[in-house]
């Protein structure tokens, strides 16, 4: 393998990996704020729960951003775990620095 096959595979591992940083930092900020989010998910809850109660809502909506939360966390490690079993260390190596991400 050449040096741009490497640089080529080296960037298509770590470039997904920082790029969703990128999105989980966007999204802790202003992006995913409960303002913007109460915009977008309000209407639907209330859409699919027209009868539901205020804080029947409210909690949906706490279990949808928590879920989102986990869901994106969970999409980190996969992608770092891809990026550092890249290495060519040992896999539970890899398992180890993702843990402590």
């Amino acid at each position: 393998m050449n040096n741009s096959d490497k640089n080529w595979r080296r960037v298509s591992l770590y470039a997904p990996l920082f790029i969703w940083i990128g999105v989980i930092f966007f999204l802790s900020g202003f992006g995913g704020s409960l303002d913007n989010t109460s915009r977008f998910i309000g209407p639907l809850l209330r859409f699919f729960f027209p009868d539901a109660s205020p804080e029947t809502l409210a909690f949906y909506h706490f279990f949808i951003r928590k879920s989102a939360h986990f869901t994106a966390y969970a999409i980190l490690a996969l992608l770092a775990y891809r990026a550092f079993v890249s290495l060519r260390r040992r896999a539970w190596i890899s398992l180890v620095v993702v843990a402590l991400v």
